[in-house]
């Protein structure tokens, strides 16, 4: 009886064998490799012209510097700068360093204007933003595209 055994599995092997095709000549099996960690090079930068107050310091770390760091650029503001140094020549320098930036028009903070309008001047591409159409100047109001997120 054992030989019946060996021979029924013997049998099973060949037609194992006939069902699959076998491996061309002078091809060998692909050897798993390790995927090579891919960092993504920063864009650019953004600058975003916004109040240093709650609820808008909330807002950059939670909202703003999130999605800012999704688009690849790096997030920066004006309180980022720890150096005694004229704070407008930095702004100036920051506004044109930047291949994009944020303006948070809520409260009308005169700086937010200010920094914009240097933008502005220069022709750097910048994104509104504001809790309501009320604190967006009406020249500005023209430029508009209204997302509005509840």
């Amino acid at each position: 009886m054992a030989k019946k055994k060996v021979v029924k599995k013997a049998s099973a092997s060949i037609e194992t064998l006939k069902t699959k095709p076998a491996p061309a000549k002078g091809k060998t099996k692909k050897v798993a490799k390790k995927k090579k960690k891919i960092t993504k090079k920063i864009a650019g930068k953004c600058f975003v012209m916004m109040p240093f107050k709650t609820p808008f310091d909330i807002y950059y770390t939670t909202i703003f510097k999130p999605a800012i760091k999704a688009a690849n650029l790096e997030p920066i503001r004006a309180d980022d700068l720890f150096r005694p140094s004229v704070i407008v020549s930095d702004l100036w320098n920051m506004v044109q360093n930047a291949h994009v930036l944020l303006a948070e028009l809520t409260t009308k903070n005169a700086n937010v204007f200010y920094e914009l309008g240097l933008a502005h001047a220069i022709g750097k591409p910048v994104v509104l933003v504001s809790e309501t159409m009320d604190d967006v100047p009406f020249d500005l109001q023209q430029l508009r595209v209204i997302l509005t997120i509840r």
